[in-house]
Protein backbone atom coordinates (compact mmCIF):
# COMPACT_ATOMS: atom_id res chain seq x y z
CA UNK A 1 0.00 0.00 0.00
CA UNK A 2 1.63 3.27 -1.17
CA UNK A 3 1.27 6.31 1.47
CA UNK A 4 0.75 10.04 -0.11
CA UNK A 5 3.70 12.38 0.32
CA UNK A 6 2.51 15.16 1.95
CA UNK A 7 6.03 16.96 2.74
CA UNK A 8 6.75 17.02 -1.00
CA UNK A 9 3.17 17.88 -2.20
CA UNK A 10 3.06 20.89 0.47
CA UNK A 11 6.81 22.35 -0.64
CA UNK A 12 5.20 21.85 -4.65
CA UNK A 13 1.92 23.84 -2.94
CA UNK A 14 4.42 26.76 -1.91
CA UNK A 15 6.47 27.13 -5.22
CA UNK A 16 3.56 27.06 -7.41
CA UNK A 17 1.76 29.66 -5.19
CA UNK A 18 5.03 31.88 -5.57
CA UNK A 19 4.67 31.58 -9.11
CA UNK A 20 1.34 32.55 -9.56
CA UNK A 21 1.85 36.15 -7.64
CA UNK A 22 5.14 36.77 -9.65
CA UNK A 23 3.15 35.89 -13.05
CA UNK A 24 0.75 38.32 -12.31
CA UNK A 25 3.39 40.89 -11.31
CA UNK A 26 4.71 40.25 -14.73
CA UNK A 27 1.68 40.89 -16.60
CA UNK A 28 0.92 43.91 -14.81
CA UNK A 29 4.26 45.32 -16.17
CA UNK A 30 3.55 43.86 -19.45
CA UNK A 31 0.18 45.50 -19.88
CA UNK A 32 0.22 48.40 -23.14
CA UNK A 33 -2.15 50.23 -24.67
CA UNK A 34 -0.83 49.41 -27.98
CA UNK A 35 2.04 47.30 -29.21
CA UNK A 36 1.44 47.52 -33.21
CA UNK A 37 -0.43 49.12 -35.93
CA UNK A 38 -2.72 46.47 -37.67
CA UNK A 39 -0.99 44.92 -41.06
CA UNK A 40 -1.89 47.10 -44.36
CA UNK A 41 -3.90 45.28 -46.42
CA UNK A 42 -2.24 42.80 -49.12
CA UNK A 43 -1.60 45.24 -52.59
CA UNK A 44 -3.12 43.54 -55.69
CA UNK A 45 0.42 42.81 -56.80
CA UNK A 46 0.63 40.26 -53.80
CA UNK A 47 -2.75 38.08 -54.91
CA UNK A 48 -2.51 34.59 -56.74
CA UNK A 49 -4.38 34.93 -59.82
CA UNK A 50 -5.24 31.89 -62.04
CA UNK A 51 -3.75 31.57 -65.54
CA UNK A 52 -5.48 34.32 -67.19
CA UNK A 53 -5.30 34.57 -71.15
CA UNK A 54 -5.06 38.07 -73.21
CA UNK A 55 -7.15 37.54 -76.36
CA UNK A 56 -7.99 40.41 -78.82
CA UNK A 57 -11.33 40.82 -77.50
CA UNK A 58 -9.80 41.27 -74.27
CA UNK A 59 -7.68 43.80 -75.20
CA UNK A 60 -10.03 46.03 -76.08
CA UNK A 61 -12.62 45.32 -72.94
CA UNK A 62 -9.26 46.22 -71.20
CA UNK A 63 -8.49 49.54 -73.21
CA UNK A 64 -12.09 50.54 -72.66
CA UNK A 65 -11.79 50.09 -68.96
CA UNK A 66 -8.14 52.05 -68.75
CA UNK A 67 -9.96 54.80 -70.43
CA UNK A 68 -12.55 54.92 -67.96
CA UNK A 69 -10.21 54.65 -64.93
CA UNK A 70 -8.21 57.44 -66.78
CA UNK A 71 -10.91 60.23 -67.44
CA UNK A 72 -11.51 62.46 -64.25
CA UNK A 73 -15.24 63.04 -64.87
CA UNK A 74 -16.01 58.94 -64.86
CA UNK A 75 -16.09 58.03 -61.19
CA UNK A 76 -18.62 54.69 -61.55
CA UNK A 77 -17.22 51.64 -63.76
CA UNK A 78 -19.13 48.66 -63.80
CA UNK A 79 -18.09 45.28 -65.36
CA UNK A 80 -21.21 43.23 -66.62
CA UNK A 81 -21.32 39.61 -67.70
CA UNK A 82 -22.54 36.01 -67.46
CA UNK A 83 -20.98 33.64 -64.93
CA UNK A 84 -17.81 32.10 -66.46
CA UNK A 85 -16.73 35.05 -68.94
CA UNK A 86 -13.92 35.35 -66.36
CA UNK A 87 -14.85 38.90 -64.97
CA UNK A 88 -12.75 38.50 -61.93
CA UNK A 89 -9.54 37.50 -63.73
CA UNK A 90 -10.39 40.40 -65.79
CA UNK A 91 -10.56 42.96 -63.15
CA UNK A 92 -7.29 41.61 -61.36
CA UNK A 93 -5.10 42.12 -63.87
CA UNK A 94 -6.50 45.94 -64.48
CA UNK A 95 -6.00 46.28 -60.65
CA UNK A 96 -2.08 44.93 -61.10
CA UNK A 97 -1.68 47.18 -64.51
CA UNK A 98 -3.01 50.43 -62.35
CA UNK A 99 -1.50 49.52 -58.96
CA UNK A 100 2.31 49.56 -60.97
CA UNK A 101 1.36 52.74 -63.22
CA UNK A 102 1.00 54.36 -59.57
CA UNK A 103 -2.03 56.05 -61.04
CA UNK A 104 -3.71 55.70 -57.60
CA UNK A 105 -2.47 56.07 -54.15
CA UNK A 106 -3.70 52.68 -53.44
CA UNK A 107 -5.64 49.65 -55.26
CA UNK A 108 -8.28 47.84 -52.87
CA UNK A 109 -10.33 44.82 -53.94
CA UNK A 110 -13.30 43.26 -51.79
CA UNK A 111 -15.42 40.77 -52.81
CA UNK A 112 -19.32 41.21 -52.26
CA UNK A 113 -20.79 37.24 -52.97
CA UNK A 114 -24.56 36.89 -51.92
CA UNK A 115 -23.94 37.31 -48.89
CA UNK A 116 -23.07 40.80 -48.12
CA UNK A 117 -20.81 40.97 -44.96
CA UNK A 118 -20.18 45.01 -44.09
CA UNK A 119 -17.43 44.52 -41.63
CA UNK A 120 -15.65 42.23 -43.65
CA UNK A 121 -16.06 44.35 -46.70
CA UNK A 122 -14.77 47.35 -44.79
CA UNK A 123 -11.62 45.27 -42.96
CA UNK A 124 -10.51 45.15 -46.74
CA UNK A 125 -10.88 49.40 -47.52
CA UNK A 126 -7.58 51.22 -47.01
CA UNK A 127 -8.60 54.91 -45.79
CA UNK A 128 -6.17 56.52 -48.66
CA UNK A 129 -6.94 59.68 -50.63
CA UNK A 130 -6.65 58.63 -54.29
CA UNK A 131 -8.07 55.15 -54.52
CA UNK A 132 -9.64 52.44 -56.78
CA UNK A 133 -11.80 50.16 -55.13
CA UNK A 134 -12.98 47.34 -57.10
CA UNK A 135 -16.10 45.40 -55.62
CA UNK A 136 -16.10 42.30 -56.89
CA UNK A 137 -19.22 39.63 -57.83
CA UNK A 138 -22.25 41.82 -56.44
CA UNK A 139 -25.61 40.25 -56.93
CA UNK A 140 -27.89 43.23 -55.57
CA UNK A 141 -27.96 46.34 -55.00
CA UNK A 142 -25.07 47.76 -52.73
CA UNK A 143 -25.78 51.06 -50.82
CA UNK A 144 -22.18 52.50 -50.29
CA UNK A 145 -22.75 54.47 -47.73
CA UNK A 146 -23.95 51.46 -46.20
CA UNK A 147 -20.30 50.59 -45.87
CA UNK A 148 -18.67 53.80 -45.23
CA UNK A 149 -17.52 54.34 -48.91
CA UNK A 150 -16.73 58.20 -49.67
CA UNK A 151 -18.22 59.14 -52.95
CA UNK A 152 -19.05 61.82 -55.44
CA UNK A 153 -18.34 65.21 -54.00
CA UNK A 154 -17.31 63.94 -50.91
CA UNK A 155 -14.47 62.36 -52.15
CA UNK A 156 -13.67 63.18 -55.97
CA UNK A 157 -10.60 61.26 -55.91
CA UNK A 158 -12.05 57.83 -55.84
CA UNK A 159 -13.16 55.63 -58.41
CA UNK A 160 -14.76 52.60 -57.93
CA UNK A 161 -15.14 49.22 -60.49
CA UNK A 162 -17.77 46.45 -59.68
CA UNK A 163 -18.17 43.41 -61.51
CA UNK A 164 -21.73 41.75 -61.71
CA UNK A 165 -23.41 38.94 -63.62
CA UNK A 166 -26.74 40.68 -62.88
CA UNK A 167 -28.15 43.22 -65.56
CA UNK A 168 -30.74 44.50 -62.49
CA UNK A 169 -27.19 45.58 -60.36
CA UNK A 170 -26.40 47.57 -63.15
CA UNK A 171 -29.43 49.05 -63.36
CA UNK A 172 -29.90 49.95 -59.92
CA UNK A 173 -26.52 51.32 -58.89
CA UNK A 174 -25.66 53.48 -62.02
CA UNK A 175 -29.07 55.12 -62.36
CA UNK A 176 -28.21 56.86 -58.79
CA UNK A 177 -24.74 57.55 -60.04
CA UNK A 178 -23.49 60.37 -62.14
CA UNK A 179 -20.77 59.77 -65.24
CA UNK A 180 -21.41 55.73 -64.85
CA UNK A 181 -19.82 53.26 -67.83
CA UNK A 182 -20.68 50.21 -67.79
CA UNK A 183 -19.32 47.54 -70.10
CA UNK A 184 -20.77 44.49 -71.85
CA UNK A 185 -18.24 41.22 -71.37
CA UNK A 186 -19.23 38.97 -74.18
CA UNK A 187 -18.18 35.24 -74.78
CA UNK A 188 -14.84 34.95 -76.78
CA UNK A 189 -15.19 33.82 -80.22
CA UNK A 190 -14.44 30.82 -82.00
CA UNK A 191 -10.39 31.00 -82.75
CA UNK A 192 -9.75 32.23 -79.06
CA UNK A 193 -11.63 29.46 -77.85
CA UNK A 194 -10.04 27.05 -79.30
CA UNK A 195 -6.27 28.35 -78.87
CA UNK A 196 -7.27 28.24 -74.99
CA UNK A 197 -8.79 24.81 -75.49
CA UNK A 198 -5.50 24.10 -77.18
CA UNK A 199 -3.81 25.58 -74.22
CA UNK A 200 -5.38 23.73 -71.65
CA UNK A 201 -5.89 20.14 -73.86
CA UNK A 202 -2.84 19.98 -75.75
CA UNK A 203 -1.41 20.20 -79.33
CA UNK A 204 -3.66 16.56 -79.48
CA UNK A 205 -6.58 18.82 -80.77
CA UNK A 206 -4.94 19.36 -84.01
CA UNK A 207 -4.45 15.54 -85.05
CA UNK A 208 -6.99 14.80 -87.95
CA UNK A 209 -7.94 11.75 -85.46
CA UNK A 210 -8.89 14.22 -82.39
CA UNK A 211 -9.71 16.87 -84.15
CA UNK A 212 -13.69 16.74 -84.97
CA UNK A 213 -14.68 15.75 -81.58
CA UNK A 214 -12.11 18.77 -80.13
CA UNK A 215 -14.68 21.18 -82.54
CA UNK A 216 -17.57 19.67 -80.93
CA UNK A 217 -16.46 19.94 -77.45
CA UNK A 218 -15.61 23.66 -78.37
CA UNK A 219 -19.32 24.27 -79.24
CA UNK A 220 -20.65 22.60 -75.99
CA UNK A 221 -18.72 25.20 -74.11
CA UNK A 222 -20.18 28.10 -75.21
CA UNK A 223 -17.32 30.53 -75.91
CA UNK A 224 -17.53 30.54 -71.98
CA UNK A 225 -13.51 30.59 -71.03
CA UNK A 226 -14.29 29.02 -67.56
CA UNK A 227 -16.20 26.05 -69.48
CA UNK A 228 -13.48 25.97 -71.78
CA UNK A 229 -10.83 25.80 -69.40
CA UNK A 230 -12.45 23.60 -66.91
CA UNK A 231 -13.08 20.79 -69.57
CA UNK A 232 -9.74 20.97 -71.31
CA UNK A 233 -7.65 20.44 -68.00
CA UNK A 234 -10.30 17.84 -67.26
CA UNK A 235 -9.64 15.42 -71.15
CA UNK A 236 -6.18 16.08 -71.03
CA UNK A 237 -4.50 13.45 -71.66
CA UNK A 238 -7.24 11.16 -72.29
CA UNK A 239 -7.96 8.68 -75.63
CA UNK A 240 -10.64 9.28 -78.28
CA UNK A 241 -13.19 7.10 -76.51
CA UNK A 242 -12.99 9.64 -73.37
CA UNK A 243 -13.39 12.55 -75.37
CA UNK A 244 -16.11 11.12 -77.33
CA UNK A 245 -17.80 10.12 -73.93
CA UNK A 246 -17.59 13.78 -72.59
CA UNK A 247 -19.16 15.32 -75.65
CA UNK A 248 -21.83 12.53 -75.16
CA UNK A 249 -22.04 13.70 -71.61
CA UNK A 250 -22.25 17.68 -72.16
CA UNK A 251 -25.04 17.38 -75.20
CA UNK A 252 -27.25 15.16 -72.72
CA UNK A 253 -26.24 17.12 -69.50
CA UNK A 254 -29.67 18.66 -68.40
CA UNK A 255 -29.37 22.31 -67.77
CA UNK A 256 -30.64 23.57 -64.34
CA UNK A 257 -32.43 26.90 -62.68
CA UNK A 258 -29.03 28.42 -61.04
CA UNK A 259 -29.30 31.92 -61.06
CA UNK A 260 -25.84 33.64 -62.78
CA UNK A 261 -24.75 30.18 -63.97
CA UNK A 262 -24.74 29.71 -67.57
CA UNK A 263 -25.74 26.69 -68.90
CA UNK A 264 -23.21 25.55 -70.67
CA UNK A 265 -20.86 26.46 -67.69
CA UNK A 266 -23.00 24.20 -65.99
CA UNK A 267 -22.52 21.31 -68.37
CA UNK A 268 -18.52 21.59 -68.43
CA UNK A 269 -18.49 21.84 -64.57
CA UNK A 270 -20.67 18.83 -64.06
CA UNK A 271 -18.11 17.13 -66.61
CA UNK A 272 -15.49 17.95 -64.77
CA UNK A 273 -16.76 16.68 -61.11
CA UNK A 274 -17.93 13.71 -62.87
CA UNK A 275 -14.18 12.75 -63.71
CA UNK A 276 -13.09 13.15 -60.25
CA UNK A 277 -12.82 9.40 -59.98
CA UNK A 278 -11.34 9.40 -56.66
CA UNK A 279 -13.78 9.22 -53.33
CA UNK A 280 -10.99 11.24 -51.31
CA UNK A 281 -11.19 13.62 -53.96
CA UNK A 282 -14.63 14.02 -54.43
CA UNK A 283 -15.17 13.98 -50.35
CA UNK A 284 -12.79 17.05 -50.54
CA UNK A 285 -14.63 19.27 -53.26
CA UNK A 286 -17.90 18.18 -52.00
CA UNK A 287 -16.77 19.30 -48.40
CA UNK A 288 -15.35 22.34 -49.89
CA UNK A 289 -18.65 23.48 -51.33
CA UNK A 290 -20.08 23.34 -47.34
CA UNK A 291 -17.86 26.47 -46.62
CA UNK A 292 -19.03 30.03 -47.22
CA UNK A 293 -18.64 31.55 -50.61
CA UNK A 294 -14.97 33.29 -50.79
CA UNK A 295 -13.99 31.65 -47.40
CA UNK A 296 -10.48 31.06 -46.45
CA UNK A 297 -10.79 27.31 -45.81
CA UNK A 298 -7.90 26.09 -43.49
CA UNK A 299 -5.81 23.28 -44.52
CA UNK A 300 -5.70 21.60 -40.78
CA UNK A 301 -9.83 21.98 -41.50
CA UNK A 302 -9.55 19.71 -44.28
CA UNK A 303 -7.46 17.26 -42.65
CA UNK A 304 -9.10 16.55 -39.67
CA UNK A 305 -12.73 16.09 -40.75
CA UNK A 306 -11.33 14.00 -43.35
CA UNK A 307 -9.24 11.43 -40.44
CA UNK A 308 -12.73 12.01 -38.49
CA UNK A 309 -15.32 11.30 -41.66
CA UNK A 310 -13.34 8.27 -42.30
CA UNK A 311 -12.33 9.40 -46.07
CA UNK A 312 -8.40 9.00 -45.15
CA UNK A 313 -8.84 5.66 -43.44
CA UNK A 314 -5.49 4.23 -41.98
CA UNK A 315 -3.21 6.73 -41.87
CA UNK A 316 -1.22 8.95 -39.54
CA UNK A 317 -1.79 12.82 -39.51
CA UNK A 318 0.92 13.56 -41.50
CA UNK A 319 0.07 11.43 -44.37
CA UNK A 320 -3.27 13.32 -44.63
CA UNK A 321 -2.11 16.58 -44.60
CA UNK A 322 0.36 15.48 -47.50
CA UNK A 323 -2.88 13.56 -49.39
CA UNK A 324 -4.77 16.76 -48.73
CA UNK A 325 -2.33 19.08 -49.76
CA UNK A 326 -2.04 17.04 -53.46
CA UNK A 327 -5.98 17.14 -53.37
CA UNK A 328 -6.53 20.46 -53.43
CA UNK A 329 -3.45 21.08 -56.04
CA UNK A 330 -5.34 18.63 -58.29
CA UNK A 331 -8.60 20.53 -57.88
CA UNK A 332 -7.20 23.69 -58.46
CA UNK A 333 -5.24 22.52 -61.51
CA UNK A 334 -8.45 21.60 -62.86
CA UNK A 335 -10.61 24.73 -61.88
CA UNK A 336 -12.79 23.09 -59.55
CA UNK A 337 -12.37 25.59 -56.94
CA UNK A 338 -13.28 28.49 -58.48
CA UNK A 339 -16.20 30.42 -56.97
CA UNK A 340 -18.75 29.68 -59.48
CA UNK A 341 -18.70 26.49 -58.39
CA UNK A 342 -19.83 26.84 -55.32
CA UNK A 343 -22.60 28.02 -56.16
CA UNK A 344 -23.07 25.09 -58.83
CA UNK A 345 -22.82 22.28 -56.29
CA UNK A 346 -24.76 23.84 -53.44
CA UNK A 347 -27.53 24.31 -55.85
CA UNK A 348 -27.62 20.93 -57.87
CA UNK A 349 -25.24 18.43 -55.56
CA UNK A 350 -26.56 18.96 -52.44
CA UNK A 351 -28.11 15.79 -51.88
CA UNK A 352 -24.70 14.02 -52.66
CA UNK A 353 -22.69 15.93 -49.67
CA UNK A 354 -23.88 13.58 -46.78
CA UNK A 355 -21.29 12.59 -44.34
Amino acid sequence: MKFLDLISRYQLGRKAAKKTTATKELKKDGEFDQVANPAPPPGVLSMPSQDFVIFESTKNYMGEIMEALKDDRTNFIVIHGMGGVDKTSLVKEIAKRVEQDKHFDAVVMAVVSQTVDVIRIQDQIAEMNKILLILDDIWAKLKLADIGIPFGDDHMGCKIMITTRRRQVCNAMASRIEFTKIIQLDVISEQESWSLLKRNAGDVIESPLMNSMAKEIRKECGGLPLAIVTVGRALRGKDLEEWKEAALELKKAEPVNIEGVNDDVYKCLKLSYDYLRNKEDKFMFQFCCLFPEDYDIPMEDLVRYGIGLGTFEDVRIQEARNRARSIVNNLKESCLLLMIVMTFLLSHYAEIVSF
